[in-house]
């Protein structure tokens, strides 16, 4: 397991020389908290698509759906697909969010990593080794900050900071978020979401970054309204 982490951190490390390790991490957060708009566990959806005629009757479910949601918790796995790599690269580990604005991300397999975002701070744990970081300053970590506020909100499709685009076909919506920020669109080219029409649950979030290699996760055994203690949220 040690050899298999190193040739895992190795291959990363290469893949991302121009990027921070913090930057790479933070791929994942942001699939978190788009799913926040509305819970479920993912699954693929590779069909054709056509443009939506009425976008904000979804816009106004995905808004009530999230009003309803205080406390959010689920297992990941996380798909890193590089071209260069003949295998993706897998992860796993614990999600954790709680309103307004406190979100966990820890891995745990096959190495330990924690971020946590705690109202305008965000605290990183890299196998005992520890930073913190304000928001405010870092347009990066402003953009995670942000789209939590404005998952939370079920506001996703309105944000200006993204050029939305709502396609379906007979099974599912696909929304499509483009980044406006020059400072994002240098580490995200879009962000993909797959909607089940039946019931307006995300089956799929695909992060792209601008080499079109792709961050994929999926969310199990997601846990809605429970209480999460408040040190959760802190790396004690």
């Amino acid at each position: 397991m040690k050899n298999l982490k190193n040739e895992i951190l190795k291959k990363k490390n290469t893949a991302f020389k121009s990027q921070s390790r913090t930057h790479y991490h933070l791929f994942p957060v942001f699939c978190a908290v788009l799913l926040l708009m509305v819970q479920s566990v993912f699954s693929q959806a590779n069909e054709s698509f056509s443009p939506v005629n009425n976008s904000s009757v979804i816009n106004n479910k995905v808004a009530q759906n999230s009003a309803d949601m205080q406390t959010l918790q689920a297992d990941f796995v996380q798909e890193k697909h590089m071209d260069f790599l003949q295998m993706d690269i897998i992860s796993k580990g614990k999600f954790w969010f709680r309103k307004e604005n406190q979100l966990r991300w820890q891995y745990t397999n096959p190495y330990a990593y924690t971020i946590v975002i705690n109202n305008g701070k965000i605290s990183i744990d890299d196998e005992g080794r520890e930073s913190e970081f304000n928001v405010d300053g870092n347009k990066i970590f402003e953009q995670v900050n942000n789209i939590i506020v404005t998952a939370v909100s079920g506001n996703i499709m309105d944000d200006n900071q993204y050029k939305t685009t709502v396609l379906e076909n007979d099974n599912f919506y696909k929304i499509i978020l483009n980044p406006k920020n020059s400072d994002v669109q240098q580490v995200i080219k879009e962000m993909q979401l797959f909607l089940g029409k039946s019931t307006l649950q995300i089956e799929q979030v695909k992060m792209i970054e601008p080499t079109d290699d792709y961050t994929l996760i999926s969310f199990k055994n997601q846990i809605i309204n429970e209480p999460i203690s408040a040190g959760t949220f802190t790396l004690d």
